[in-house]
């Protein structure tokens, strides 16, 4: 095992993620989906927007939604369930708008 600064490379943080990657690669193989490419300056700019959008999202939320959703619903805390079924309805929303303006 390497140590780094940070920590041990080879914890399990470092595996859950190596395993979501391959996990995500392995089925887009399995679907016969996968196709490489190269994005568009559209696309581009449309996932750095998302990813400000999001980063910007957690900070003024204080935390990321899987963190409240799972801790608080985990806890038996009101807060938890509340906001899951906030999150439900803000999601269904979105798709619902997102028809409307994208048919």
């Amino acid at each position: 095992m390497r140590h780094t600064p940070a920590g041990n490379v080879a914890d399990s943080q470092c595996a859950l993620i190596i395993g979501l990657v391959a996990g995500a690669l392995a089925a887009g193989l399995a679907s016969r989906q996968f196709a490489p490419r190269w994005p568009t300056w559209r696309d581009a700019a449309r996932g750095l927007t998302g990813g400000v959008l999001l980063g910007w999202g957690a900070m003024i939320g204080l935390g990321c939604t899987v963190g409240t959703l799972l801790s608080g619903t985990m806890a038996g805390a009101l807060s938890g369930w509340v906001y899951g079924m906030s999150l439900f309805f803000a999601v269904w929303s979105g798709l619902k708008i997102k028809q409307v303006i994208l048919p």
